[in-house]
């Protein structure tokens, strides 16, 4: 009877990690790439915003269902967190299915907040310290929620510097009355861990959305 219940215990274990090897090699996996950012207005007269171009592709093996992109802005001087105006949302993407050109945007007020917080940096150095301004740089982090239409739920997370460089910071035009063209000073630098994902419970995604969203502003 011993051997028996053994027998019925191991062949359970064998059966489970069976299965969850099966879930793991058949799931999707959402990656995101910063590819460009730009200060802008949507029309004349109107204040700057902040707009980051994204790639988004499914590099996993299943299909990637409802899929939420947020971004999340941490500014150097101060740690001040601004999150993007509204959640990008992709419905469908395939196993090797990239969507290009995607944006999500940060508001005016995040705007004036990254340039100024770039200003202030640049001014409280001297000139020959300028070379070390990669210690101090903003950090924008990217979020994507997603399922694979079973029941289970994933986060990828990817990270990275944004900067605009201090040689062009001391000419930038005033974000509050900005040029209608957009102007692309950026510089950008991955952490040394840019990209991570893990599974998540369906229920635990909306929840993360929304403790966010006090950061929309």
């Amino acid at each position: 009877m011993a051997v028996t219940s053994a027998y019925v215990i191991l062949t359970s274990r064998l059966v489970r990690a069976s299965r969850e090897q099966t879930r793991l090699a058949s799931s999707p996996l959402v990656g995101i790439r910063l590819v460009g950012a730009s200060i802008g207005v949507l029309q004349p007269g109107s204040r700057a915003w902040t707009t980051l171009r994204l790639h988004v592709a499914n590099v996993g093996n299943g299909p990637a269902v409802s899929i939420h992109v947020d971004a999340e802005l941490c500014l150097s001087s101060n740690s001040e967190v601004y999150a993007a105006d509204s959640v990008l949302f992709v419905s469908w993407l395939r196993s090797g299915e990239e969507r290009e050109s995607s944006n999500l945007a940060f508001s005016p007020d995040a705007t004036v907040a990254f340039v100024e917080d770039r200003r202030h940096w640049r001014e409280g150095l001297r000139p020959e310290m300028y070379e070390f301004e990669h210690e101090k740089q903003a950090i924008v982090t990217l979020y994507a929620y997603y399922s694979n239409g079973l029941g289970q739920g994933f986060e990828s997370k990817y990270e990275s510097e944004i900067s605009i460089p201090f040689d062009d910071i001391g000419a930038f035009p005033s974000v509050e009355t900005p040029p209608y063209e957009p102007i692309e000073p950026f510089t950008f630098r991955r952490g040394p861990e840019p990209f991570k994902a893990r599974t998540l419970e369906l229920g635990e995604i909306q929840p993360l959305l929304s403790s966010r969203d006090r950061l929309r502003r």
